[in-house]
């Protein structure tokens, strides 16, 4: 197949996972073309490889990366705003300027919701279908910007969301509960709409991440710390464990962490929790080698909060046992699979009597990694999520 991938983000800026699946996709003999844009995340600023008009075509590991001009985001809500109306411009006049005629169009579609519209044109272009990946549902992912739902911004971006959506042929969303939110709020057929988890990071399975100090108990969070991420739960559980010796790690960033490191400053929790800040992904190994478990947080404020995070693939990956206090698909993953304990979302009293749980009867856990990565083994490899990918791909490029 010849496969046209709309992306707003791809290498080198760090989302690794839709890099991995264009890359496996031309390892199978497929064509595969990225249209996405110029690299300025999480940054805000264009990457100085690519500034002046430089690598605006690029060849990487067979994959063909053609890059439409956008606003750099910067580091403000209207930066933020620019950025994506910006690229969805540029990019549906650049899909007009492809040469290449495609079997199928593929939207890898994180926020915002927008970069559907080049894909949709793209589509129309070349008279064949669009598989829209489905990774963050819109317009209820606005509500980390917006305050409510009756704001003109969501109304208007609904409708949008709604029409933007019925021009795929065929949807793919990484968590159960997005079928129901998708055919609910947008009224899309869910016979259209197919369960297709991301993968995880294989290369994990043939490392040991045994903990190498094993003097003081350390639990880690890693990735983005945001409103959504519910991160005073984590802080307000901590609080009720001063009586034990132990550590937190966070290593990340986002909006939430300055307010983090002044919630630990004010409530002297300084001996319990460590910030790390942002640490390139191929320095995870260390954090995931001293880690006794990791963990995992959302607000359910929204559909949102029923998500399964990215980062629960590579937790279960590294095999190491999760603490949860989240609700949806991550919550039946973790119960499922067995490999630890997960409590309702906002539930600090919980998540702390897990903690100590942790603590006081480490024996009751001693098979929990090892039940992760079975778990990751049989749902979430690399070579799964592409098979299926595929699947789905050789069906929507079956034209009518």
């Amino acid at each position: 197949m010849k496969i046209l991938i709309v992306s707003q983000f791809y290498f080198p800026e760090p989302f690794q996972k839709i890099k991995d699946l264009a890359e496996s996709l031309t390892q199978k003999g497929h064509e595969v073309t990225v249209l996405t844009g110029v690299p300025n995340y999480p940054t805000g600023y264009i990457y100085q490889d690519y500034r002046d008009g430089k690598n605006r075509l690029e060849v990487v590991s067979g994959v063909e990366i053609v890059r439409a001009p956008l606003i750099p985001r910067k580091r403000t809500k209207v930066g933020l705003a620019l950025n994506y109306l910006s690229w969805t411009l540029s990019a549906s006049f650049k899909v007009l300027f492809l040469k290449k005629k495609f079997d199928v169009v593929m939207c890898y579609q994180t926020s915002p919701v927008l970069m559907l519209l080049p894909a949709w044109l793209a589509k129309l272009k070349n008279r064949c279908k669009l598989f829209g990946y489905v990774l963050d549902l819109w317009p209820v992912s606005m509500l980390t910007l917006l305050k409510t739902e009756t704001d003109f911004l969501y109304v208007l971006m609904g409708g949008v969301s709604r029409f933007l959506y019925k021009k795929c042929d065929l949807i793919a969303v990484t968590s159960k509960p997005f079928i129901d939110y998708l055919s609910q709020t947008h009224g899309l057929d869910s016979s259209k709409i197919r369960y297709l988890p991301q993968h995880g990071n294989d290369a994990y399975l043939s490392e040991n991440f045994d903990v190498d100090d094993k003097s003081r108990k350390r639990f880690l969070f890693a990735g983005n710390m945001g409103h959504a991420q519910d991160l005073d739960t984590i802080l307000k559980a901590v609080t009720l464990l001063r009586d034990r010796d132990f550590v937190i790690d966070f290593v990340g960033t986002g909006s939430e962490y300055k307010h983090c490191v002044e919630y630990v400053k004010k409530n002297k929790l300084t001996h319990w929790v460590k910030f790390h800040g942002a640490q390139k992904y191929t320095d995870l190994p260390c954090f995931y080698s001293r880690a006794t478990a990791c963990l995992v947080t959302l607000k359910h404020e929204n559909a949102v909060g029923l998500t399964l995070p990215g980062k629960v693939q590579d937790y279960l990956a590294v095999g190491k046992p999760l603490i949860g206090a989240i609700d949806g698909e991550a919550m039946r993953v973790i119960q499922e699979s067995g490999c630890g304990i997960c409590v309702h979302s906002g539930d600090f009293v919980g998540l702390a009597n897990a903690f100590r749980s942790f603590l006081e009867n480490p024996n009751l856990y001693s098979e929990c990694g090892k039940r992760a990565r079975d778990y990751y083994i049989s749902n979430f490899t690399r070579e799964k999520t592409v098979a299926e990918l595929l699947s789905l791909l050789s069906l929507c490029s079956k034209r009518d």
